[in-house]
């Protein structure tokens, strides 16, 4: 019997786009992955993804088969956004080689000037306590 096979996880690449003072749009890349024709946009047709979003962050792991009974893990976590999201009203689906966010802001307003530092907010003295 084949033995499953799986690199460590791999960190996702992360694309942030303000749509507007309500939305933001974050695609991460993982490559290989493929959406299903029909159904559930969350579920990809040769993996399995595992995304959850919290009032102020997310994480996402991502398993892809890459041929021959082989796996590619991805990873990607946001401890702090730049402010709250309403997660009832945001979304995300599978595309091919990405997992596409649309993330509501709780109160609207700009994250452009905090985007400069990345997506995730979190300081090394927040992980601490």
């Amino acid at each position: 019997m084949a033995e499953l096979s799986a690199d460590p996880a791999r960190t996702a690449t992360a694309v942030t786009n303000e749509i507007d003072d309500n939305m933001v749009s974050v695609k991460l890349v993982v490559e290989g992955i493929r959406p299903v024709l029909f159904g559930d946009k969350t579920k990809a047709k040769n993996g399995i993804v595992d995304l959850k979003l919290g009032p102020s962050g997310f994480s996402m792991s991502a398993k892809v088969e890459s041929g021959e009974g082989k796996f590619t893990n991805f990873k990607y976590e946001v401890k702090k956004l730049p402010s709250e999201i309403d997660i009832q009203q945001s979304s995300w689906k599978v595309k091919k080689d990405m997992i596409s966010l649309k993330l509501r802001k709780k109160v609207p307003g700009s994250w452009v000037p905090l985007l400069s530092g990345g997506l995730d907010q979190a300081s090394d003295s927040d992980e601490d306590s």
